[in-house]
């Protein structure tokens, strides 16, 4: 019994002599200055994941990934998708002022294609796909990076068609004439985000 004793104080006393060279003791230099930085650290804690989220979006974003659809489009249908937008007509909408009277002299209304497919029938080789470092002639201003981190813009289409519009006159009192079916040129560079969202024209946001 007393040799198992002693061999128990042994055991403590260099337990003991551990704890006293340990970096953990709470006078060792180390500890106090993890404690001075935890609140700090904590706050890392808290936005590392967070951040983490935001770069691997950012760059998936950033490449031209399409989080709708889990995937990336291809150059036909980037290019497919901005016809449908254009197509539509309704950045060509507005109205003709009369600097004379003040008032609107002419209104323009866009006649928009009844599909993708008549679009290109009438407007073969109309469209060429311009990258995200592509050159843009400028036409139009490239995507910015922060539109290209968020997908708002990521590439652009460069766009040669026809448009026909309904023009009509108005007169002084904002009564419509006769309306006639006009027809014009567009050329011009399309931007478009990740899933071929368009801005028809130029994005600014």
């Amino acid at each position: 019994m007393s040799e198992l004793k002693r061999d128990t104080e042994v055991k403590e006393d260099t337990s003991a002599d551990m704890h006293q060279g340990s970096i953990w003791k709470e006078d060792y230099w180390l500890v106090k200055f993890f404690r001075k930085l935890s609140p700090l650290g904590f706050l890392l804690r808290i936005l590392f994941w967070p951040f983490v989220i935001f770069v691997v979006y950012g760059a998936l974003n950033y490449s031209g990934f399409c989080f709708r659809e889990l995937r990336y489009l291809s150059d036909d249908e980037k290019i497919q998708k901005v016809i449908a937008e254009v197509s539509k007509g309704r950045f060509y909408a507005g109205a003709i002022i009369n600097l004379a009277t003040g008032k609107v002299g002419t209104i323009r209304e866009p006649i928009p294609y009844e599909s993708v497919e008549v679009f290109l029938k009438e407007n073969p080789d109309c469209c060429t796909l311009i990258p995200k470092n592509g050159n843009y002639a400028d036409i139009a201003p490239p995507p910015t990076l922060w539109q290209r981190i968020f997908g708002n813009v990521n590439y652009g289409v460069r766009m040669k068609f026809k448009l026909k519009y309904l023009e009509t006159p108005v007169d002084r009192h904002g009564n419509k004439g006769i309306g006639h079916e006009r027809e014009t040129h567009i050329d011009g560079i399309f931007s478009s985000g990740n899933c071929g969202q368009g801005c028809a024209g130029y994005c600014d946001d």
